[in-house]
């Protein structure tokens, strides 16, 4: 049996498929952080692709917790002829989400990754959210040695 995945390695082995990528865990366990690194090592590998990064937490992105207005946004920084990938932080707090984020996965052109809290991602049903294929990453906090270790 091989050394087991670490999140980044998952995340990399999910990128550029077909699936909604969605981060889940428990609260405190660093999802933004995960998807913040994955997302600059995304850009790192590949400078000429668009990433687009939304933090709904943010309140410069406040219009985009009204779920029309976060697809319209998305839909208008699309760039034809380059890699687009979707980063969204948060992605519960915007309601009706699902919405906005299957329209843009049946579109296409995207590469989707998404985090939330996992209290309100649990109480659903992802497959049934999201009605195309999706990709978890459920990520756990440190336990006590690797606190140790890394600190």
């Amino acid at each position: 049996m091989g050394r087991p995945q670490s999140y980044m390695e998952r995340l990399w082995a999910l990128e550029g498929t077909w699936d909604i990528k969605v981060i889940t865990g428990m609260r405190r366990s660093s999802k933004s952080e995960l998807m913040k690194a994955f997302s600059a090592s995304v850009a790192r590998r590949d400078p000429s692709s668009n990433n687009v990064y939304i933090d709904l937490l943010d309140l410069d992105n406040e219009p985009l917790l009204e779920y029309h207005t976060l697809y319209h946004e998305i839909i208008e920084r699309h760039k034809e002829g380059t890699r687009n990938r979707l980063f969204i932080d948060k992605v519960q707090l915007c309601e009706g989400f699902e919405k906005a984020i299957n329209s843009i996965h049946a579109r296409g052109g995207w590469d989707i990754y998404l985090t939330g809290s996992n209290a309100f991602l649990l109480s659903l049903d992802l497959a049934t959210l999201f009605t195309g294929r999706h990709g978890e990453v459920h990520i756990l906090p440190f336990s006590f040695g690797e606190y140790r270790s890394y600190f």
